[in-house]
């Protein structure tokens, strides 16, 4: 009986076609797991900017009474406080060379983000290698090449940082982890 060989050949070849599909299909979770693990690190550069990433404090306090001041930094930081950088920068810009102004402009360029404006004010305050902004202006700066995808350049700039007793030593650290 023709019919009664047949059924073991057609289950044999149900049997292979399941296997095939049941291969391929592990196939492509394998590759696809794969693929997702290489490609997906934890972080992307714009996830580590906005995670590590915050304006800095100003270091005066401006109440409304000072206003009237003709103190150009107190204007500057009674600008900066309202997040209006536009206006903070021309009070910063006009105390030429003054550390503390170079420091809030840098701040106010990146929030605007005019990122080698906001260098070049980090740069002076850090080659005046005295004063009290230096580790947050190094700080900055990587945290620009982040901003600007220059991971080569962000990456020297936190193993700089990650070495030195620098309070931002061991952000920079875990920064790296991500990036390298």
């Amino acid at each position: 009986s023709k019919s009664s060989e047949s059924k073991p050949i057609v289950r044999r070849e149900i049997l292979k076609t399941w296997h095939l599909a049941a291969a391929s299909f592990a196939l492509i979770l394998v590759v696809g797991g794969l693929w997702y693990i290489l490609s997906n690190k934890p972080y992307s550069t714009e996830r580590l900017v906005s995670k590590y990433y915050k304006p800095a404090h100003p270091i005066l306090q401006v109440r409304s009474v000072e206003l009237n001041s003709d103190d150009a930094l107190k204007e500057a930081f009674s600008f900066y406080q309202q997040s209006d950088y536009v206006n903070a920068l021309k009070y910063f810009n006009s105390l030429d060379n003054q550390i503390t102004a170079k420091f809030y402009s840098g701040v106010c360029y990146i929030e605007l983000e005019q990122y080698e404006k906001a260098i070049n004010s980090f740069e002076f305050v850090i080659n005046d290698k005295d004063n009290l902004f230096i580790e947050q202006a190094e700080w900055y700066v990587g945290l620009i090449y982040l901003m600007n995808n220059q991971k080569t350049m962000a990456i020297d700039q936190f193993r700089k940082i990650s070495g030195s007793d620098s309070y931002y030593s061991n952000q920079a650290q875990e920064i790296l982890k991500y990036l390298n």
